[in-house]
């Protein structure tokens, strides 16, 4: 079909509800994530769900890196609170480590991946069950990674 030099442009229309997304939410979600809250977190804070926010990653590149940055952010967080654990020996060592291991889970994970084997210098098969430590052994380990910086 060929459109008369008069005619107008048809519009096209895409299916469903238009976007939430705003390009403020990019730092808005670092910000957020800042203070250790998770993607979850930041869904509820401004009233849409996890999945949502995963589909505005999908499409907005500058939200995918926004979310892989306030991931950091947010793992940088637990870890600060994981060295005053272990500086003032208060705060819970277990909910910390829960916390790191689901959050920052590429550096903080009970066993190396076999698709991850780690630095070339890395002793082969060294692997931690933290679930079984104690938390004293916990506040000593925490203590060593942080005399280690």
């Amino acid at each position: 079909m060929t459109h008369e030099p008069n005619e107008p442009e048809a519009e096209i229309i895409l299916p469903g509800r238009p976007s939430k997304y705003r390009q403020e939410y990019c730092e808005r979600a670092v910000d957020y994530m800042r203070g250790g809250a998770s993607i979850t977190a930041f869904a509820a804070e401004i009233g849409v769900s996890r999945s949502t926010l995963h589909n505005w990653a999908d499409t907005y590149p500058e939200f995918l890196d926004a979310l892989k940055r306030g991931k950091a952010a947010c793992t940088a967080w637990w870890e600060d609170q994981a060295r005053r654990v272990a500086v003032t020996g208060g705060g819970n060592a277990a909910l910390i480590i829960f916390a790191l291991k689901n959050m920052g889970a590429e550096d903080w994970r009970d066993k190396p991946r076999d698709e991850d084997p780690g630095p070339a210098n890395a002793d082969e098969g060294m692997a931690l069950d933290v679930a079984s430590l104690s938390t004293e052994t916990l506040r000593e380990l925490l203590s060593a990674m942080r005399d280690k910086d």
